[in-house]
């Protein structure tokens, strides 16, 4: 079995249930701890990177908008650094408007 030293999982929870969504990502984090490997998740959905992880790095607009332990990520930081389209809000009014602001999809 291979044993990678770094596991990279983008949007591993897209379209799927709460329930199924704590589940994968509960799995992640076991087998990243198990066997003492990076974990590093991509995801749009926000309340879960801050519920799940213990660091939580804020990206927008092609670069680094923060890089915070996730007690420290309060809607006043997301606010200041992505205004009010922030990941996770609603509001855009169709998804060529998200994918510009964001350069990718929801």
């Amino acid at each position: 079995m291979q044993k990678p030293e770094v596991i990279l999982a983008d949007e591993p929870i897209a379209r799927s249930t709460r329930a199924l969504a704590d589940e994968i990502i509960s799995l992640l984090i076991r087998v990243g701890a198990q066997g003492r490997r990076t974990l590093i998740v991509a995801l749009h959905q926000v309340e879960f990177a801050l519920e799940h992880f213990p660091r939580v790095i804020g990206l927008g607009e092609g670069r680094m908008r923060f890089d915070l332990p996730s007690n420290s990520v309060h809607d006043d930081v997301l606010q200041d650094r992505y205004g009010k389209h922030r990941p996770g809000a609603t509001g855009f009014q169709d998804e060529k408007t998200f994918q510009r602001e964001f350069g990718c999809s929801r």
